[in-house]
């Protein structure tokens, strides 16, 4: 394709693609205040990314690969195997699935009182240039069944390790049945700079350390 344009703010655009669909040159885009793709395909390329600027977006293809320019996108369901977006602007929303995630962003990727709700079963890798990283990853692998007795437990699963939250003060907020069509478990959570659970353990160590020895010095002095 080469330019597709709808009304700017309260305009829709609406496609569907029984294939890949890409752009004409790098400067081919797409336009509107909200754009509705559902492809049978790819829905740009790596390479040949395709340019969009909406205020929002509800997309389904196999593969997603997307630079938008507008201020603000506003996720509104998005599905793929891979997705990789470049935005200038802010991003935020929810339904966000896929097997792997790569966003980068120069405004804010979700907001501290509105993060962006993902449910990535692979690698997630969010950044932004000159705002805040708010998201919660709904995606969590199953535990292996308990072993009973007398029955031997299928040790070639290939099930994702758990994956848990960045942060314990945070609340593990979930994504809803009507977001993703079945209840699904809280996972990763990644709200700013939150402090890593392994910072934590390593100052109560050192705590622990230093009561130990002030313990001992006691000991050796009423000696």
């Amino acid at each position: 394709m080469d330019e597709i344009h709808g009304k700017k703010e309260d305009g829709t655009v609406q496609i569907r693609v029984d294939g890949d669909l890409t752009g004409k040159t790098a400067d081919s885009i797409i336009s509107g205040g909200h754009l509705e793709a559902e492809i049978n395909g790819s829905l740009g390329t790596p390479e040949n990314r395709m340019n969009t600027d909406v205020d929002s977006i509800k997309a389904k293809a196999d593969d997603i690969y997307l630079n938008n320019i507008s201020d603000k996108m506003e996720i509104r369901g998005m599905t793929a195997e891979n997705i990789d977006i470049i935005a200038r602007g802010d991003i935020f929303g929810k339904a966000v699935r896929s097997g792997n995630l790569v966003i980068r962003s120069n405004g804010h990727t979700g907001y501290s009182d509105n993060p962006l709700l993902i449910h990535v079963s692979g690698n997630v890798d969010i950044g932004s240039a000159y705002g805040e990283v708010h998201y919660v990853n709904s995606y969590r692998a199953e535990k292996p069944s308990e072993e009973k007795p007398g029955q031997k437990q299928n040790h070639d699963s290939k099930e994702k390790p758990e994956r848990k939250p960045s942060s314990q003060n945070e609340k593990e907020p979930g994504l809803s049945e009507s977001e993703h069509g079945a209840a699904e478990i809280s996972g990763a959570v990644k709200t700013g700079d939150s402090t890593p659970t392994e910072v934590n353990l390593y100052l109560a160590l050192l705590s622990l350390a230093a009561v130990i020895l002030l313990l001992k010095e006691k000991r050796r002095k009423n000696r």
